[in-house]
Order: C-alpha cells, then sequence, then structure tokens
C-alpha cells in the first residue's frame, strides 16, 4: 500500500476512479492480486463507490473475491 500511496500522492487522489480498457477499477485490480492490504488502504480512503462499479463484465470487485474464495475481502 505505500506505492497506492506514492502513486496517489503524485497523480491525486481522482487518480482512484480511473479505470482499465476492461473497466476494472483500482480495487478490481487490487482484489484480483489478491492484495487484502491494498484492499483495506483502498478503502480506508473514502472511495466506497468503487466497490459497486461493474467492469465491462459486469463483474464488481465482490465477484472476484468470491472467485478467489476470499471471505476475508468481503468483510
Amino acid at each position: 500500500s505505500e506505492i497506492a500511496q506514492y502513486l496517489i500522492e503524485r497523480l491525486g487522489p481522482d487518480s482512484l476512479q480511473d479505470t482499465t480498457v476492461n473497466g476494472d477499477n483500482v480495487l478490481h485490480l487490487a482484489v484480483m492480486s489478491n492484495c487484502l492490504s491494498l484492499v483495506k488502504w483502498i478503502m480506508a480512503q473514502d472511495v466506497s463507490f468503487l466497490a459497486l462499479q461493474s467492469n465491462r463484465y459486469q463483474f464488481e470487485p465482490a465477484d472476484f473475491a468470491l472467485m478467489l474464495n476470499s471471505e476475508t475481502m468481503l468483510k
């Protein structure tokens, strides 16, 4: 999460809303990477709306957590 903090400081907090060509936001990527510390850090940034954003395949970050069978990320 130190890298994420550094990037946000350099790019600005609005960069958390950027998406990939597939519509994945930073929370999608953190969950897919199975990086719980980064997921927690992102959610602490007052961007809970990211959890409800679907990508172009209609998957929300929680869908990826379910696919990974990661109950910890769903909390």
